[in-house]
């Protein structure tokens, strides 16, 4: 590729990323603020996204921008979105690092925990008050 060619790749980029930003991503608030378009599960947001022209990447941007709106249940939507994709990587991470087979059920049990259990029990977990 010659050098004018990257720049006009370059220019291109950028055409599409002001695109994102300036037009996909308020078209798609502006659709989660309406109350009958708002997806219930991992799989309808997927869908959603893909059908308002926006990567599933972009979780994260967008429960940035309705910071401060009134789209609570928005709000919770992708916040738990961004929780569930990240501990699916730390756990795939974790199961294919793990050294022993015979263990792997302590460790998901272990991640579970650390992931879904009441906060005093993590605390008497972390003191040693209670054992397995």
């Amino acid at each position: 590729m010659t050098e004018e060619e990257v720049k006009q790749e370059e220019k291109k980029v950028e055409g599409l990323a002001g695109f994102l930003k300036e037009t996909a991503v308020p078209n798609l608030i502006q659709s989660l603020a309406k109350a009958e378009n708002i997806p219930t599960d991992s799989h309808s947001l997927g869908e959603f996204f893909h059908q308002n022209g926006v990567n599933i990447r972009y979780l994260g941007y967008i429960a940035e921008q309705i910071e401060g709106k009134n789209m609570s249940q928005a709000k919770f939507l992708l916040e738990r979105e961004v929780l569930i994709r990240c501990m699916k990587h730390i756990v795939n991470q974790l199961v294919r690092d793990f050294p022993s087979d015979e263990l792997l059920a302590d460790l998901l049990s272990h991640v579970f925990n650390c992931l879904l259990a009441p906060s005093d029990f993590i605390k008497q977990l972390d003191e040693g008050s209670l054992t397995f």
